[in-house]
């Protein structure tokens, strides 16, 4: 009876310490996603004429950037958003 709470155990042990490295690489791949956004930003063209894409931004009918957002964030979601929309239309054309 004890060696089979002991492996009982053990297997439960065993499940959890799968699920917490299943959560940390998502975590890191989450994490690493985002730099990679925000490096991409970093070099865009965009930053050295920021007003021509917020004015392109809102003719697309995205928000204005909000007071105290950085620049790099605002085109970093924005970029997301038109990515989310591509693939949405993409989803639906098959």
């Amino acid at each position: 009876m004890k060696i089979f709470i002991i492996l009982l155990l053990a297997a439960a042990l065993l499940v959890v310490a799968v699920f917490l490295i299943y959560q940390g690489v998502r975590l890191v791949n989450h994490v690493s996603k985002r730099v990679d956004d925000l490096e991409q930003v970093e070099h865009s063209p965009w930053l050295a004429n920021f007003e021509e894409y917020c004015r392109h931004a809102e003719e697309e009918g995205y928000d204005q950037i909000k007071d105290g957002q950085l620049r790099d964030f605002y085109i970093r979601d924005i970029e997301r958003s038109r990515a989310k929309k591509i693939r949405a239309q993409k989803n639906l054309g098959k």
